[in-house]
């Protein structure tokens, strides 16, 4: 019985440390796209353009089409 009390805590701290790493993950995923939409407002702003045209599909459309 007491062996698997044991078993049991050691199974508990490693779903604990699972969760910790994945929400921090979950974290750094969020603050990184936070991160890339303001880049991409402010450096649209820079170039003299309304930095909320950086949402519309036909300036994606325009960016991609350059790349092809």
């Amino acid at each position: 019985m007491a062996e698997q009390k044991q078993v049991s805590k050691a199974t508990a701290k490693q779903d604990n440390y699972a969760h910790w790493i994945l929400k921090r993950l979950l974290i750094l995923l969020v603050v990184t796209l936070v991160m890339l939409i303001i880049g991409l407002m402010i450096g649209y702003k820079l170039g003299g353009g309304n930095p909320f045209r950086v949402f519309l599909p036909s300036t994606w459309q325009h960016i991609f089409s350059f790349f092809h």
